[in-house]
């Protein structure tokens, strides 16, 4: 089975409940879409998610208010 990032990103961005639902629960959100996740990703993704809305916490253009969308990104650990 393959699966496109690329549309659920669009989705996230032009949707503007889905992506309201992503910034409260984004694993249950990536878990209805069909993505399989370790509970230590779902863990990590909560705490970035929750992070990002932070301003105290929040990297440099890490907001999505100032970006104005979601931006998704998967990566491999050696």
């Amino acid at each position: 089975m393959t699966f496109d990032l690329a549309d659920l990103e669009r989705r996230l961005n032009e949707n503007q409940d889905l992506q309201a639902d992503f910034m409260k629960d984004p694993t249950s959100v990536l878990e209805r879409e069909g993505i399989v996740m370790t509970p230590k990703m779902k863990e990590n993704l909560q705490k970035f998610v929750r992070e990002m809305q932070d301003p105290k916490f929040a990297a440099s253009g890490a907001s999505t208010a100032a970006q104005g969308g979601i931006m998704i990104s998967i990566g491999k650990s050696f």
